[in-house]
């Protein structure tokens, strides 16, 4: 009698992102952290506002920290995503003067999403403080892949954007993609198959098991 397997797709996504629109101001140096196959964790000085931020972020496979960008003087938090099942999905948070600048970050959270579970947690406020004549913020929803805008050492952190994919083709993940396959008893290896696209496909991987799945 015939059994059924799984066989499971596992989606590596290349970095085609699209680019926010930039919140805040343009004091300070630009910097661009690039795109990448996904954000693993995040840390960030803040005290009153938002002082400095550095990513950890999949490069192929290795994880990789950005440089610094802003100062270290507030409090250091960090965001440790359950990467690859986790991602950050938007950021949000307030723009505008502050005691240092006409238009800087005062305030940043990270909202992020468990693609097995669906459940959403949000990270922060980081920048604490209430300012007047601000402007709130929200980017794009999507899975975000890398950060830029402008900061420095002796500036602060100024502004902010990221680069993001549409939510289905961010980052490394299993898909929920799943397929019937008939096979003989008993059950032959079962079989993972690894694509790695981004416009077009660029790799297809077969990896084999001698694991009996149902």
């Amino acid at each position: 009698m015939a059994k059924w397997l799984l066989l499971f797709f596992v989606l590596v996504f290349g970095a085609n992102g699209k680019r926010s629109s930039l919140y805040g101001g343009t004091d300070g140096e630009n910097f661009s952290d690039g795109q990448s196959q996904g954000i693993v964790r995040v840390k960030i000085w803040s005290g009153y506002i938002v002082d400095g931020i550095q990513v950890q972020s999949d490069q192929g496979g290795e994880h990789v920290w950005s440089d610094p960008h802003g100062t270290s003087k507030g409090e250091t938090k960090e965001v440790v995503l359950a990467y690859p099942d986790e991602y950050i999905y938007k950021i949000s948070g307030r723009t505008g003067p502050n005691p240092w600048t006409s238009n800087g970050l005062s305030r940043l959270y990270l909202h992020v999403n468990n693609r097995r579970t669906n459940a959403q947690t949000t990270f922060g406020p980081f920048g604490t403080y209430d300012y007047s004549n601000q402007t709130t913020f929200d980017s794009p929803e999507g899975t975000v892949v890398g950060f830029f805008g402008y900061a420095s050492s002796t500036t602060y952190f100024r502004g902010i954007g990221v680069y993001f994919q549409d939510p289905c083709m961010g980052g490394s993940f299993v898909a929920a993609c799943q397929i019937a396959l008939e096979t003989v008893d008993p059950p032959g290896p079962a079989a993972v198959i690894l694509v790695t696209h981004g416009r077009i496909v660029s790799s297809v991987g077969l990896r084999g098991c001698n694991q009996k799945i149902l």
